[in-house]
């Protein structure tokens, strides 16, 4: 019989989410907390267990491609935050770490919810995409990335999220660019 439980890591990894998303259920998104530095130094670990341990196909640390750039602008990252949460965005603590098209470790990964809901009484969080920006600290100001996407706290939505089936960048540099009031802009 304990032949037939799942190894360590995915009852591990069931037993972390499953309580993120009772605590997300229970008390909502913890927006005071500053997550950056927390995953900075949690996810590169992850990434190196999610491979060792589950193969090449798992990840938590991604690389952002020039295609996502929203916009550069002249404000520090901790300036755009009070933006983001205003037009309705929210930390997002359980994302894959990010690395921009010029090596720059991410200094935000937020994301805001749209769509349908799965049944009329879900809460906000379970809308069926979201639209995801990372902001990259640069020396004149904050590069913004963004793509639109899948939910991944919907359990009939994660593995399209994490396979990136439905990832949609020019969709979520509208959206960004849309709720923040500036123009997308590509790199030159």
């Amino acid at each position: 019989m304990l032949d037939q439980l799942p190894p360590a890591g995915w009852l591990a990894g069931f037993a972390v989410v499953g309580t993120l998303v009772f605590l997300r259920a229970r008390y909502g998104p913890i927006t005071s907390v500053r997550w950056q530095p927390i995953r900075r130094l949690v996810v590169p670990v992850l990434n190196w267990a999610a491979k060792r341990y589950l193969g090449s196909d798992w990840y938590a640390t991604s690389q952002r491609d020039r295609d996502e750039h929203v916009a550069s602008v002249d404000l520090a990252p901790d300036e755009l935050l009070d933006d983001l949460e205003a037009a309705g965005y929210e930390p997002q603590p359980l994302a894959s770490l990010s690395v921009d098209w010029a090596g720059r470790m991410e200094v935000a990964s937020w994301c805001r919810y749209y769509g349908p809901k799965p049944f009329p009484a879900a809460p906000y969080w379970l809308r069926e995409r979201q639209v995801h920006v990372r902001l990259f600290e640069t020396d004149e100001g904050t590069a913004l990335a963004a793509h639109a996407e899948t939910n991944p706290w919907r359990a009939d939505r994660w593995q399209d999220h994490y396979r990136s089936d439905e990832l949609d960048i020019q969709e979520g540099r509208q959206l960004v660019g849309e709720d923040l009031g500036i123009e997308p802009r590509p790199l030159s």
